[in-house]
């Protein structure tokens, strides 16, 4: 794709409001930034073409079930390299979450452009320096439970209570009905009776005071 007119930028707007679901692959830093000036990067996943990376001075600091994460030589980045398993879709999709949710002003690492190492595609993320997880710093010092216990309850709070944009995170109900379709360890019976309580979920947009 090498030009988006205003015609084909409407028509797909029309249809995403039918409720189809788009994603351009490999796009141009011109189309790329068409989508971008009208808007409509916020609704459709846009796959830039990704920029190959020498990671030879990087320091690889993790890895997990989809990627290796990495820490670079400046000490002010970090990437993930995901397993070429990944759909490249999703790559682009974790992305837009870590951006949205800067957005709306959860507190998470900014996200920089698409990556490729060989066949694994990837992210570049700000590195948030001396950053532990909960559970360590509790396991770190343990006498500091009640006071790291309200401060996690209150950036929960945060996060529960502020109201997410639809057209970029998904449908929770619909994500764990497929974690639940997916899990072969219980019986059909039991299988039928949570995803019938999922579905039995009032469908909502978190509020401000929706939350105690």
């Amino acid at each position: 794709m090498s030009a988006v007119t205003f015609s084909g930028l409407r028509g797909l707007i029309i249809l995403l409001d039918e409720g189809y679901h788009f994603v351009i692959r490999e796009a141009s830093k011109v189309v790329a930034a068409r989508f971008d000036e009208s808007g409509i990067s916020t609704r459709i996943s846009i796959l830039r073409s990704a920029n190959y990376y020498e990671i030879s001075d990087s320091e690889k600091s993790g890895d997990g079930y989809t990627a290796d994460s990495y820490f670079t030589k400046d000490g002010e980045t970090m990437f993930k390299l995901y397993y070429p398993f990944v759909d490249p879709t999703e790559v682009e999709r974790e992305k837009r979450y870590s951006k949205e949710a800067m957005l709306l002003g959860i507190p998470t690492p900014l996200s920089g452009g698409m990556i490729k190492v060989g066949d694994k595609n990837g992210v570049l993320f700000e590195r948030i320096q001396e950053k532990i997880s909960y559970a360590r710093a509790l396991a770190n010092e343990p006498e500091k439970c009640d006071e790291l216990a309200k401060e996690f309850a209150i950036l929960t709070k945060k996060l529960h209570s502020t109201k997410c944009n639809k057209e970029v995170f998904p449908n929770a109900k619909k994500v764990y009905i497929g974690y639940i379709k997916a899990f072969k360890d219980i019986t059909e019976e039991e299988s039928n009776k949570l995803i019938k309580f999922v579905e039995g979920i009032e469908d909502r947009d978190t509020e401000e005071d929706d939350v105690a």
